[in-house]
């Protein structure tokens, strides 16, 4: 169970930064998966693009 303490210190860290080429190109899929009313009320559009990246597409919120 988390905490407080734990749910607030997550919510303030700055996500992982990539070298710029990779921002780039997240940024460029986050914006295509944030025009996805149901994707995107369901994940955060910048998870799906490193997803997409990584090549999570065998997750359900991406084949769908």
């Amino acid at each position: 169970m988390m905490t407080t303490l734990d749910r607030s210190f997550h919510q303030a860290s700055a996500p992982f930064r990539y070298p710029p080429p990779i921002e780039t190109e997240l940024d460029r899929l986050a914006d295509l998966f944030a025009r996805l009313p149901g994707l995107a009320d369901a994940y955060p559009p910048r998870w799906l693009a490193i997803q997409a990246l990584e090549g999570g597409a065998d997750d359900a919120a991406l084949r769908g």
